[in-house]
């Protein structure tokens, strides 16, 4: 993040390219808060879904929902 949201997201997306990070539930998240960050509403919301899709977790779960409920529905 040190050089800002686009570079973390080229980087993470390289990573994820290779597949190294298969199945890595954090992978969607830090996806979605990147795309988020960068206005990218609809491809966040795609990837919270994914990152609720990805976990167990019921508290990850409900942040995810909070996260595409503020994204709101109009993008």
């Amino acid at each position: 993040m040190v050089d800002g949201p686009a570079r973390a997201l080229d980087l993470i997306d390289a990573l994820a390219a290779r597949g190294g990070l298969d199945g890595y539930e954090m992978l969607p998240a830090v996806r979605a808060d990147l795309l988020r960050r960068l206005g990218r509403n609809e491809a966040a919301r795609e990837a919270y879904l994914a990152a609720a899709d990805a976990t167990r977790l019921e508290p990850l779960r409900r942040l995810y929902a909070r996260r595409i409920a503020e994204l709101g529905a109009d993008t």
